[in-house]
């Protein structure tokens, strides 16, 4: 591990801004708002219920209520000595379909609110830059029922807007597997100046049109059959109202960056590189200036698609330990805010370690960031017991997490590329 050096170490950020992570009182509060409150003295207090089910992920192994139930028991997180797994079922039942979903919105909203370091000419550019993605997971098949996937397998799918300044899903979307990607549209009422990562699953020239007519921008690859008509290429007249497919021969691997026509009528970017590994030209379609942007950059801004990629493998770390407890659809779906929960936690404390180092929070490994987050948060509630406050000790943790689990950009690409088996590309 890179050590980091002198002006890495130091903030202004306040402690106050350092400690604010998850209080058993916020829980309490967001329960009351949704009308899901303790109304009498309970076995299972609805603070204590949300602890135990984000503890539920720290285990590293699939439990069942009642394994549950005893490990709430263990961690003191009840106010009797027994109670069932009937008990925390039916805490799901009653309320933990709504209490999760808030609670993910409230985290959201922390995460999205943590201004963390970000390339100051992509913040200049651009107000958020997001991109829109799927990913399916694999269900029991006893559950085909709920949620049906692609050739009978039970199956749901996970649609999420990812947005890179904080690393977190500002939209999030469970729906049966065989939904199709291109059916999610692309909001136009998020404002000007948003950059959108397109993939190919969502390639349309409709939603294309829609983006800049919004006075926002998109990046995506060209498809290999869109054969699009050539109205400029500097330097080159002779090549207009040609197709582009006339013309890539004749550049011999060089750079191309040109405006064409679409042929909704549009009038876009579309900037060709030569890759030497696949032997072919990568073609990106875009609406950004080129005054603004050169074809290369165009090239890197696509590239950081990937972090969508791996956002959706750190979630499946994380969902590797859950255990679908029951065939309802709103427990399940519970189930999994409750983990997206888990993720929020430990993408907070990452963001606010990078403020405090002055440094990118992508450079701070998320299996080792949850590993540590995890020993720390389990101590944690365990010598709390019912209290259950969590304002305490977070600059011990964040001190934890900035000696142990930082990583130099080149080290941390071929860390993910080992750990999720994955090649990072353009």
């Amino acid at each position: 591990m890179r050590k980091l050096k002198k002006n890495e170490q130091k903030s202004n950020i306040t402690q106050k801004e350092i400690e604010e992570i998850l209080t058993g009182k916020e829980i309490k509060d967001l329960a009351n708002a949704l009308g899901v409150d303790d109304k009498r003295k309970s076995k299972l207090l609805v603070s204590q219920f949300v602890f135990v089910m984000l503890l539920a992920n720290t285990l590293g192994k699939k439990l069942n209520f009642q394994e549950l139930s005893m490990k709430a028991q263990e961690w003191k997180l009840t106010n009797e000595n027994r109670i069932t797994g009937e008990r925390i079922s039916q805490q799901m039942k009653e309320r933990g379909h709504q209490l999760s979903k808030a609670l993910f919105h409230y985290l959201l909203k922390k995460v999205l609110g943590v201004k963390g370091s970000a390339n100051k000419r992509l913040r200049k550019h651009f107000n958020k830059i997001y991109s829109q993605d799927g990913s399916v997971i694999h269900l029991a098949q006893k559950l085909v029922d709920i949620y049906t996937g692609s050739k009978g397998q039970a199956a749901l799918k996970i649609q999420v807007r990812y947005e890179y300044f904080s690393g977190a899903a500002a939209l999030l979307d469970i729906s049966k597997a065989k939904y199709h990607d291109n059916n999610y549209k692309t909001p136009a009422n998020l404002g000007k100046d948003i950059l959108w990562l397109i993939d190919l699953g969502y390639y349309d020239f409709e939603r294309f049109s829609k983006i800049k007519s919004a006075g926002q921008y998109f990046v995506s690859r060209l498809k290999v059959n869109a054969d699009v008509s050539i109205l400029e290429i500097k330097d080159h007249p002779e090549y207009a109202n040609k197709k582009l497919s006339e013309i890539l021969p004749l550049f011999a691997h060089s750079e191309i960056d040109c405006s064409v026509r679409l042929t909704n009528g549009d009038i876009m970017r579309v900037v060709c590189l030569w890759n030497e590994d696949k032997s072919e030209y990568w073609q990106y379609l875009t609406n950004i200036n080129a005054e603004d942007f050169k074809a290369l950059e165009i090239q890197m801004l696509y590239k950081m698609r990937w972090q969508i990629e791996i956002f959706f493998l750190e979630l499946k770390h994380v969902f590797s330990t859950i255990k679908i407890l029951s065939p309802s659809k709103e427990k399940i779906e519970a189930q999994l805010y409750f983990a997206f929960c888990y993720y929020l936690l430990i993408q907070l404390i990452r963001l606010k370690t990078a403020l405090v180092c002055r440094i990118k929070w992508q450079s701070l490994s998320f299996c080792l960031c949850e590993r540590i987050f995890r020993n720390w948060f389990v101590s944690n509630i365990v010598n709390e017991g019912c209290k259950l406050k969590l304002k305490k000790k977070i600059s011990e943790l964040i001190d934890k997490i900035r000696r142990n689990a930082y990583i130099s950009v080149i080290q941390m690409t071929r860390y993910t590329e080992r750990i999720y088996g994955i090649r990072i590309r353009a």
